[in-house]
């Protein structure tokens, strides 16, 4: 989770004050809410940090930056522990206090510098005597981290960035939890097609590989379920499959994943399939790809590819208004030569598997 500045800029780049009990609707902004934690002894406001946050903010319209609101010293009326606590406290409540006003348009970064880093990675991983970290209703919302002279920093871990050889003088313990809560990666979960395409689910198993290459500490696993279209019923196969999490899907496998998130689309025989995935889990989906959907509609904002056609099994306006709401997650890869999403003329074709597993590596 967290991310040294080059990294954080790179997303950035690519893709991208005391907090009061509620904020006006009008302080959302479309771009990046960032939060800045000062170093030792500077003064009031973002610190030397602040070069950073503007310059994120210059490649990335409609950001803004606010400072923590803490001490910030290691002696004297605040000692060190305590000026972390209420880093970390005001930090959290800036991030409740967002999110509660926003909602699901609330892109967090975190920034800090020195004991703001300390901060920073403690409101994530909490520590010794320390708040407890940041529940994962507000943490969904955090989209990047990057902090700079963290005295909890730890050498060897895969998140480090920078020359150090040796670890900080509050180093974390190795294999102890706020370290594990640091390191968590990806759990991706992938449904194949049909039968008549078992060579993809070859290529599905490279696309979870080279995934968990790019992510460290992730794994990835199959979905089971038939995957079948004419011996049986292609009906009950997607109700069986559906009844797992699925993060990436080929051609029905891709169906079996939009089911869940925006309910059943074949045939309107709604009482095979379940409901659409509640939304109290919704919050655990961080990416979506899925290539070659029966069910595309084409010239949505998270279509990709080039197909300018929809599918064999199209989404209706109901179904399209859910996968809607997963727009920032969700990428559909559909190529026009493909039968099944573009009514082309190939059983397979190219859908755009590097591109996909790059949408992954960078949410």
């Amino acid at each position: 989770m967290v991310n040294a500045v080059t990294t954080l800029a790179t997303v950035a780049l690519a893709t991208l004050a005391t907090a009061a009990p509620v904020l006006p609707r009008d302080d959302c902004v479309s771009g990046l809410y960032m939060i800045v934690a000062r170093g030792t002894n500077e003064a009031a406001g973002e610190g030397v940090t602040e070069v950073v946050a503007d310059a994120i903010a210059a490649r990335v319209p409609g950001s803004t930056s606010v400072a923590v609101d803490y001490p910030a010293t290691a002696f004297g009326s605040a000692i060190y522990p305590v000026s972390v606590t209420d880093g970390i406290n005001d930090t959290k409540q800036k991030i409740q206090d967002y999110v509660d006003a926003c909602g699901d348009s609330s892109r967090i970064v975190l920034l800090g510098f020195s004991q703001g880093g300390n901060v920073m990675t403690d409101v994530l991983a909490g520590g010794v005597d320390k708040p407890a970290p940041i529940s994962d209703e507000y943490g969904q919302y955090i989209t990047g981290v990057a902090v700079f002279g963290d005295p909890t920093f730890t050498v060897g871990q895969s998140f480090d960035r920078g020359n150090a050889t040796q670890s900080g003088i509050f180093a974390r313990s190795v294999g102890g939890s706020s370290l594990a809560l640091l390191n968590t990666g990806l759990h991706i979960l992938i449904a194949r097609g049909s039968t008549i395409s078992t060579d993809r689910s070859e290529k599905a198993s490279e696309f979870g590989d080279v995934v968990v290459a790019k992510i460290p500490n992730s794994t990835w696993v199959n979905v089971e379920y038939p995957a079948s279209l004419f011996n049986g019923d292609y009906d009950d196969s997607v109700a069986k499959g559906h009844s797992r999490l699925a993060l990436v899907g080929y051609s029905q496998g891709a169906q079996v994943m939009t089911d869940l998130l925006a309910g059943p689309a074949l045939f309107d025989r709604s009482y095979r399939k379940p409901k659409p995935l509640d939304q109290a889990y919704r919050k655990y989906i961080k990416a979506v790809v899925v290539f070659a959907d029966p069910t595309f509609r084409a010239h949505q904002t998270f279509d990709a590819g080039s197909a300018q056609k929809s599918g064999m099994m199209a989404r209706s306006n109901t179904g399209l208004a859910f996968l809607k709401t997963y727009s920032k997650v969700l990428r559909s890869y559909c190529d026009a030569r493909d039968w099944f999403c573009a009514h082309g003329k190939k059983m397979t074709s190219e859908n755009g598997a590097p591109s996909g597993w790059m949408f992954i590596t960078r949410r």
